[in-house]
């Protein structure tokens, strides 16, 4: 009895201190006297998180009573591999901060939100039930503001707004979505929602929720706003773990292989294309790396989105959607992790010999396009296998957008190199030992973590193909020649007129000729309202009413704070008194449920004692 209650005691206290340590370190730095240990052990907040994926048996999953409302925690399968590359990249990025803000007077303030984004991305990765998960997930996500907005120049101050507005309508939808499963009463388990309730709304809902995460359409503004104004270690994370928190709400919220949604699995794939479509023009656009960085993200969580939308079309695609898109968020850490860290290598002026710099950065670039013997090639080629359980049309989508995909993807990685390689800072005084190491460290990870590991290296065989091999090393050619082409006549797309314009120019246009076009037509309408209702307020006296100062009167006064405050007063002693009855209801139900239970475990006694001297005879 001591034995299960202790080892129950160890694990409960193993998986509390993942969001744990984090947190108190975060806590740490708002204390003067704590704020350096709390900086300096920041590194070593990702140690228990890295001993639970080494230590914590597959599968746990135990209640945590002092947590809100007795939330579960856990660890599975995908959990297991989405917190293990949470832990490396938190890991360089920490260690990237630790070097490159060591003379930053608000590195505490840094640290601080740096530490609390780390706790929510661990704490949401082992929430076992929704709501868990949700306030998990609030807190990463409102926390990673104070890194967009560290420098404090009106330009982050411009992203901060961007991505604050993005971060409160993602939550407003997923506590919509959260209201919308627990209206019988009980809050499903994470990973357990039944498919009767995913409605079209709700879809929807868990589209915008998780797709502002993901950078999905048209959700990706902040993305290339806070990858460029936030410090590079920043980024790294929001870029390499805080990414996958919407790949990884997708799979906890979806069934994906209990339940076909043709619907909305067509819904994923259009907006998953136009998306991986849309990064890699709005990439080609734009004249600074972290930018083109960011757009190669939007590309990129474009076919994460497409892989959902497959495997919500059937059963049978629903089972192997979930794996794939597991080992997607795998292989785009890595590699953006390492592009993340070559940037800031190149930012702090500690650029390599240029060849040194060119032959480390393509090994991530070149995995994201897919050249053969990569990750990207390995999840690339199960996607057309996956896309054949569709049918036979969205094969042929496949087969001809995958590649497609491809050659953009190379032409944009290229484009991000030379943005790199153009790059002139000046040198700066100090070590840069740590983050030359960690940038090295981490394209050789993208290099032989898909050969070392075994999920991986089981889609390698098929790569391995001659078939396969030369579908994927024609798109990443023909990408090559015409990025050549293309840098030889300039690196100039049309309609970029200055250096300052980018394709978001496009995008405003638009805007402002939709709005233009809207205005338009209700102006219309309004015309026709009034020739057409003139003649019965002529009659009946209204429009002298309405000419009169009577409703500029009324609409003062219902705006005043003391009239505004008594009808929210009474709204609230409403709610409390329907809240009452029902909770009096309730009471009344559950009465008359005991006392008929009482009545017939009466009877039932009754019978048993009447039994009981035929029995005795």
């Amino acid at each position: 009895m001591l034995l299960p209650a202790l080892q129950n005691f160890m694990n409960e206290a193993g998986l509390s201190l993942v969001a744990g340590v984090p947190l108190l370190l975060a806590a740490g730095c708002c204390v003067r006297s704590l704020r350096k240990w709390s900086f300096r052990l920041m590194p070593l907040a990702v140690l228990p998180a890295l001993l639970a994926v080494l230590l914590v048996a597959p599968g746990l999953e135990i209640q945590v009573k002092w947590f809100f409302m007795g939330g579960t925690m856990g660890i599975d399968a995908s959990g297991r591999i989405f917190l293990g590359i949470s832990v490396c990249v938190w890991l360089f990025a920490a260690l990237a901060a630790w070097e490159k803000l060591q003379d930053d007077p608000h590195r505490h303030r840094f640290a601080g939100y740096f530490l609390a984004s780390m706790g929510g991305n661990f704490g949401l990765i082992l929430a076992r039930d929704i709501l868990d998960f949700y306030l998990f997930f609030a807190l990463m996500s409102f926390s990673a503001y104070g890194l967009v907005i560290h420098n404090r120049t009106d330009m982050a101050a411009k992203a901060g707004r961007v991505y604050l507005v993005l971060v409160f309508l993602s939550e407003l939808a997923m506590f919509t979505a959260l209201v919308l499963l627990s209206v019988g009463g009980e809050i499903p388990m994470a990973g357990a929602i039944p498919a009767a309730d995913l409605s079209p709304l709700l879809i929807i809902l868990l589209f915008i929720a998780f797709g502002v995460k993901v950078g999905a359409l048209p959700f990706q503004s902040w993305m290339a706003l806070s990858y460029q104004q936030a410090p590079v270690p920043g980024a790294t994370a929001l870029a390499g773990a805080m990414v996958n928190a919407g790949i990884l709400g997708w799979l906890r919220f979806f069934p994906f292989g209990h339940v076909a949604l043709p619907g909305g699995g067509i819904f994923f794939i259009v907006m998953g294309a136009a998306a991986a479509l849309y990064g890699v023009l709005f990439g080609l656009y734009q004249d600074r790396a972290g930018r083109v960085l960011a757009s190669s993200s939007i590309s990129q969580m474009g076919l994460v989105t497409l892989i959902a939308g497959y495997g919500l079309l059937s059963k049978d695609a629903g089972m192997s959607a979930p794996i794939l898109m597991t080992l997607f968020a795998v292989h785009h850490s890595l590699a953006k992790t390492s592009l993340f860290l070559g940037y800031d290598l190149v930012d702090r002026g500690g650029r390599p010999a240029e060849a040194i710099l060119v032959a480390v950065l393509l090994a991530p670039c070149l995995s994201l396009a897919g050249l053969p013997l990569t990750s990207g090639a390995m999840i690339k080629g199960a996607l057309k296998e996956l896309a054949l359980l569709g049918g036979d049309a969205w094969y042929v989508f496949g087969t001809v957008f995958l590649p497609l995909s491809s050659v953009g993807t190379t032409i944009l990685m290229l484009h991000c190199i030379r943005q790199l390689r153009m790059r002139n800072r000046p040198a700066r005084s100090g070590k840069i030992t740590v983050i030359a190491w960690l940038w090295v460290l981490s394209a050789a990870g993208v290099v032989l973590v898909p050969w070392m590991w075994q999920p991986l290296r089981d889609l390698a065989g098929h790569s391995l193909q001659a078939e396969a091999a030369l579908q994927s090393l024609w798109p990443v050619a023909l990408g090559v020649v015409l990025a050549y082409f293309w840098f030889c006549a300039g690196g100039r797309l049309p309609g970029r007129g200055s250096a300052s314009a980018d394709f978001d120019d496009l995008v405003r246009w638009v805007h402002v000729r939709f709005l233009y076009q809207l205005t338009s037509l209700t102006d219309s309408l309004e015309r026709l309202q009034g020739r057409i209702v003139r003649e019965p307020l002529r009659q009946h006296g209204l429009r002298r009413f309405i000419r009169s100062s009577s409703p500029v009167r009324l609409e003062r006064m219902l705006g005043r704070w003391p009239v505004v405050f008594l009808f929210y007063l009474l709204l609230c002693i409403l709610l409390f008194m329907m809240m009452l009855t029902a909770a009096c209801q309730k009471s009344e139900d559950q009465a008359q449920k005991t006392e008929y239970g009482f009545a017939v475990s009466y009877k039932y006694q009754s019978a048993v004692c009447s039994l009981q001297p035929a029995v005795g005879s």
